[in-house]
């Protein structure tokens, strides 16, 4: 894909990255019933990953300017999404069928 076309990529990914991360900090107990009901609650570990989400968002609104980092940035979140998808693959026999979040509602 050209460079060019990364540009209107990165903001838009980088934007979703903080609101995602803000939203886990701000609101842990919502984003875990909403959105990340696997086994336990943890406040601690979802501000955790918060944490990875809002460094992610931060570097992908950097690499707006800095054209040298939109390359190897992309093939990291590229690794880190495929990673999640087989994470969540990994787990998906321990789901409740019967439970269906309010965002999918």
């Amino acid at each position: 894909m050209h460079r060019i076309a990364l540009r209107p990529l990165l903001p838009l990914r980088g934007a979703y990255h903080l609101l995602l991360g803000v939203a886990m900090v701000a609101a842990p107990r919502t984003f875990f019933d909403d959105v990340a009901a696997y086994g336990a609650f943890n406040d601690h570990y979802i501000r955790d990953v918060a944490s990875f989400y809002l460094a992610l968002g931060v570097v992908m609104l950097v690499a707006v300017a800095k054209t040298s980092w939109q390359t190897p940035l992309l093939a990291f979140a590229t690794l880190q999404y495929a990673l999640h998808v087989l994470n969540h693959l990994w787990d998906v026999s321990d789901t409740d069928p019967g439970r269906q979040s309010s965002a999918m509602t």
